[in-house]
């Protein structure tokens, strides 16, 4: 009985002076690095919002993957290099998978409270068809 005590008294003890965690957490730090999914646009030419992917790496590349306007390619792929300067991410790519050579520059602004990419604009600087076309990217959401 006696040891019951001595447990149940060592127990309460423990509990009354054990650490609290009166403080709320910070808000979490995000990552621009990662896999962003969305939609863009295309400014000179009509059609609904398209699939488009963003993988950012660490080491500053990128892989776009997305559909084509039809009747162009149902997949177009480009790499290229991004980077961050405060909340503003710009990003430059060549399609590697496309029936021409397109070069393009880009640009979001990086919302740090939810993670995501906002305010995208891209436009193409080079392509050997000869075609310069500039559009946007109305949603893009981080997905890891």
């Amino acid at each position: 009985m006696k040891k019951i005590l001595l447990a149940f008294l060592a127990i309460i003890t423990i509990s009354q002076f054990s650490c609290k965690k009166d403080c709320s957490c910070p808000p979490p730090i995000h990552q621009v690095a990662g896999l962003y999914i969305g939609t863009y646009l295309t400014d000179n030419v009509s059609h609904p919002p398209l699939f488009c992917s963003f993988v950012l790496y660490p080491d500053s590349t990128l892989i776009i993957k997305a559909k084509g306007n039809p009747p162009a390619a149902d997949v177009v792929l480009s790499t290229g290099n991004w980077s961050l300067n405060g909340n503003a991410v710009t990003y430059t790519s060549k399609t590697v998978v496309y029936s021409s050579e397109v070069h393009q520059t880009g640009s979001f602004t990086y919302d740090t409270n939810s993670g995501n990419l906002k305010d995208g604009k891209w436009q193409d600087i080079s392509d050997d068809s000869g075609y310069f076309y500039t559009g946007t990217f109305p949603t893009m959401e981080r997905v890891n």
